[in-house]
């Protein structure tokens, strides 16, 4: 459990283990809470009912606050907290597209994902 909250210095911009010590990274998180704000708004504005863009917009919020934890707690917990969402977010927007945009069927969508 200790290891969780060990801290972790894996990036060349880090050069302590001090909240600000990436100040680059922790701040440009916020354009992806900005974005995702902006896509919940103009979906609700649009009186759009898709369940997948809503999912996306809030996963795009998801992103820059887990993204912000770890680029200011460097430990093991938010480096998870950081992977988890993108990873979640490049998927699910793969998918939308592959599934809406291309109009593939579900099961050759998520085979699609699968090998990706």
């Amino acid at each position: 459990m200790d290891k969780l909250f060990t801290h972790i210095d894996i990036y060349c911009e880090r050069t302590n283990n001090q909240f600000w010590a990436e100040p680059v990274n922790a701040c440009t998180n916020i354009f992806f809470v900005m974005v995702g704000v902006y896509l919940l708004i103009t979906l609700k504005k649009m009186q759009a009912t898709s369940k997948w863009l809503k999912f996306l917009a809030i996963n795009c919020i998801v992103v820059g606050l887990g993204s912000f934890l770890f680029h200011t707690f460097a430990n093991f917990l938010t480096m998870w907290a950081d992977i988890l969402p993108i990873m979640l977010l490049i998927c699910s927007t793969f998918l939308y597209i592959i599934r809406y945009i291309f109009d593939i069927s579900w099961r050759v969508s998520m085979l699609i994902i699968t090998l990706f």
